[in-house]
């Protein structure tokens, strides 16, 4: 048995908060984002100041993910940080080039306070495309079945960025929706892509732990 692959048995060990604690990195993370985006002077300044200070953020999101992950993997500090970092870069681009394409799936009318777009499901999937390969990179020779993680990230940040838009699509079309709904949009995804990434998580520290027991 490669002690080096896993570190303790997740059926000993506590899943709940391993799970509590990755949902809670990521949506504070998200929370800080979304402050940091929020502030005038910031967003007065510059398009530049404002990605940077989205890639600090996310880069103190991989410090943190680290931390946890480390617990129960081998795992380099440089190794997951690099990896988020260039997956984070990746997705970006990937996620802001998508918002230009306005690729309705419902035609709406200017006048219309809702839209629905594909953009968001694609741009989702991208972003998740690449977090996923980049850090499966870095799980692949600790964790079997890496497929997973990249499956994962991509139903998580896809279906994060686009339900949020369907819902107030149908609320609107059953005339219950409200302006101040709109705050779906800047949570929600962060929420989604984390409890299932946090899902995706959990079993594969049980399969690589089944894994280990007949090695």
């Amino acid at each position: 048995m490669n002690k080096s692959m896993v570190l303790q048995d997740p059926s000993t060990t506590n899943k709940r908060g391993f799970f509590l604690f990755w949902i809670g990195i990521n949506m504070t993370s998200w929370l800080v984002w979304l402050g940091v985006a929020t502030i005038p002077a910031i967003v007065a300044s510059s398009t530049a100041l404002l990605y940077m200070a989205l890639f600090v953020i996310g880069g103190g999101t991989a410090v943190l993910q680290w931390l946890l992950l480390r617990q129960r993997f081998s795992i380099a500090w440089y190794e997951w940080i690099i990896a988020s970092a260039i997956s984070f870069a990746l997705g970006t681009v990937a996620s802001v080039w998508t918002l230009i394409l306005d690729l309705y799936i419902v035609q709406t009318t200017p006048a219309d306070p809702v839209v629905l777009l594909w953009d968001p499901l694609i741009g989702g999937a991208l972003f998740g495309l690449a977090l996923g390969i980049c850090q499966a990179i870095v799980w692949r020779p600790r964790v079997a079945r890496m497929i997973v993680w990249v499956l994962v990230n991509v139903a998580g940040w896809s279906l994060g960025q686009f339900l949020p838009q369907w819902i107030i699509f149908v609320l609107y079309i059953l005339r219950s929706y409200h302006r101040n709904m709109q705050w779906l949009y800047g949570l929600f995804p962060v929420v989604f892509a984390a409890v299932v990434t946090g899902i995706g998580l959990l079993w594969l520290l049980g399969d690589q732990h089944d894994l280990d027991k007949q090695i």
